[in-house]
């Protein structure tokens, strides 16, 4: 990143891309192959991802923590709000609107081919696995959800002050 008078571009590979009012702080991830770069961008008062030089829709925000790549690149996730609604946006595609969506819960699975996360629809939480929502809890917490290699999901959650292990085993 680079600052240009008072605007700042992302320069990859020489190339100086396009000037944002802003670029987030540490927002600026490649995917793990090194191919594909994302970052958080502002243009007054809206936020982007932008994704191989490519902007994505225009928000009033963009979740911490996000945007995310699928473990093989080829995917990419982000939470954004518009108002006072969240949804997460999956390869440029929004989702489902929810009141929240859990920091630090947005994954992948390791084929990349499911992605889930933690939404909060009033004083309820769900971890929503492709577009599905799950059983409402109390909480999730932080650290879940998290896909196994075998394919199963797992997150801690808690319901009626009681702990539980939840687990989401895939079906063919």
């Amino acid at each position: 990143m680079k600052t240009k008078g008072l605007k700042d571009l992302a320069v990859v590979d020489g190339k100086a891309g396009v000037e944002y009012d802003g670029i987030g702080d540490g927002t600026v991830i490649f995917s793990p192959d090194g191919r594909r770069l994302a970052y958080h961008a502002s243009k007054g008062t809206k936020r982007s991802v932008v994704v191989d030089g490519q902007d994505g829709p225009a928000y009033d925000g963009i979740g911490e923590g996000t945007p995310i790549f699928s473990h093989d690149g080829k995917r990419i996730a982000y939470a954004a709000v518009s108002g006072m609604k969240w949804s997460v946006v999956v390869d440029g595609k929004p989702g489902a609107e929810y009141d929240g969506i859990g920091e630090g819960t947005l994954t992948f699975s390791p084929d990349g081919k499911r992605v889930a996360y933690a939404a909060m629809e009033g004083t309820k939480w769900s971890v929503v696995v492709d577009g599905q929502e799950g059983a409402e809890y109390d909480d999730i917490l932080k650290n879940g959800p998290s896909f196994h290699p075998d394919g199963v999901l797992e997150y801690p959650a808690i319901k009626e002050n009681s702990q539980y292990r939840v687990r989401h085993i895939p079906t063919p």
